[in-house]
């Protein structure tokens, strides 16, 4: 894989050689600066709870699909803001735009994407990328009592309230929808109410996306890539289990060429791949399938998304309840798993395909730290399987040994590869990035091996 380079310097002088440049822009502490280093490969935006840390324009040179790229990280953009701070930020985010080829707007989640202006949208309609990065709870969301149809695209009508909304209502009565790529991992079926993004309010079923939407499940990821080797979290994230190394990056990667290829010629991306209701890969928790592992503590509960009323003026931006009155919890589902414990639905990286372990969206906290019943923020966890017969038999472990499932390194990396191939072949992947893959899935053999040697 080609790594990402960063070159420090602010002017645009690479651009008079024909590199694009990428302007990442959207409103205050959405994630901007977090996706700005995952792309030029380095930590040069600081990034934090506060908004405003991104105040000037920062300039990064990238490698991507094989293509190089100027990427321009900015402030957040308050365009109602008066005071001379945030207007100074907006004012170097409309320099970016006017120098960009293109534009990702990041936004939170839970935000109206149709309270964009319409002037707003215009200019950020050549390429919008949702990420749905959110650092609250789901259930803070604006406005009165908010039916959870403000989670889907499409208007849906709320079985309480009996109101009807949808997440870009505003945008096609204005005639500036976006096209938008709503990415989640397993954590965020847990720890973020994700099935309410395409199941009815009263989670009985499935809701399919507008054609300018696309859904995407990433199976076996926590919310941020844990480290390789496998490691427990540290602090108020450590874990009982080691945290799911999967990496999400060859996923984002490929994410970003099919957004540019939909919007600059017209090429639809991948379909939605995601846990439904109707396949049953999507099921309340009490109808949770995980196997009995050896030592493994399962969770008993999923974070919930509540109805929250800030005041019958509260989608207008007047909070005159304020801590908001909670109402009824919306019903959450969470993806059903198979004999692994792996889950079925969504988007399988070749070690699901091909697995050596178990990875979970979730990841109990350690008795050390407290409140042991319950989840890890952020983490999921990696569960090896048994090495061979004899070990899975002395820890009765359900889970068919490693042996019993590839006689050798050789057959499991062909396997391993024919997978790889399958998510290139559908632009899950892009093809640059195979040859980091089989040695990933090389590496993940070999540390297993090693470790049954030493037992």
């Amino acid at each position: 894989m080609t790594q990402p380079t960063y070159n420090s310097t602010s002017t645009l002088a690479t651009t008079a050689a024909g590199v694009p440049t990428i302007a990442i822009v959207g409103r205050p502490n959405v994630g901007k600066s977090t996706l700005f280093n995952r792309i030029v490969g380095s930590r040069r935006a600081i990034v934090g709870d506060e908004p405003g840390i991104t105040r000037d324009r920062l300039y990064g040179d990238a490698e991507w699909g094989g293509r190089r790229l100027r990427v321009i990280d900015t402030g957040g953009i308050l365009p109602e803001e008066k005071d001379f701070i945030p207007s100074e930020i907006f004012r170097q985010a409309r320099v970016a735009f006017e120098e960009a080829a293109a534009i990702v707007m990041v936004v939170d989640g839970r935000a109206e994407l149709a309270g964009l202006r319409q002037r707003e949208a215009k200019v950020v309609v050549r390429l919008l990328v949702v990420w749905r990065e959110v650092g609250g709870d789901l259930e803070l969301t604006n406005g009165a009592l908010e039916p959870i149809g403000l989670q889907v695209d499409q208007p849906e009508v709320d079985p309480l309230s009996r109101e009807k909304a949808g997440l870009l209502d505003r945008a096609q009565l204005e005639k500036v929808v976006p096209k938008i790529f709503f990415s989640n991992t397993s954590y965020e079926y847990w720890g973020r109410a994700a099935s309410l993004l395409h199941t009815t309010a009263d989670g009985l079923r499935d809701v399919p996306p507008g054609p300018n939407v696309r859904i995407y499940y990433f199976t076996g990821l926590q919310h941020f890539s844990g480290p390789f080797p496998p490691a427990r979290g540290a602090g108020s994230l450590f874990g009982q289990q080691l945290q799911s190394p999967l990496p999400v990056r060859y996923f984002w990667r490929a994410m970003i060429a099919n957004m540019d290829a939909w919007v600059r010629s017209g090429t639809a991306p991948p379909p939605s791949a995601y846990p439904t209701i109707v396949a049953h890969t999507l099921v309340p928790l009490g109808a949770y399938a995980f196997p009995r592992i050896p030592h493994v503590e399962v969770p008993t509960e999923a974070n919930s998304a509540y109805r929250l009323a800030y005041g019958p003026n509260g989608r207008e931006g007047i909070l005159s309840v304020q801590p908001p009155s909670v109402g009824k919890p919306f019903p959450v589902l969470v993806p059903q798993v198979d004999a692994d414990g792996n889950e079925l639905g969504g988007v399988h990286l070749p070690e699901i395909s091909v697995p050596l372990a178990t990875y979970t969206g979730w990841n109990l906290r350690d008795p050390s730290i407290g409140a042991a019943p319950q989840r890890v923020s952020f983490e999921g966890s990696y569960l090896p399987f048994p090495w061979n017969a004899a070990e899975s038999a002395k820890a009765g472990d359900p889970r068919k040994s490693i042996a019993d499932r590839y006689p050798d390194r050789d057959t499991y990396l062909g396997l391993f590869a024919h997978a790889a191939d399958e998510l290139i072949r559908q632009r899950w992947i892009l093809p640059e990035d195979r040859a980091a893959l089989l040695q990933r899935g090389g590496d993940e053999w070999d540390l297993l091996a090693q470790q049954a040697q030493t037992k």
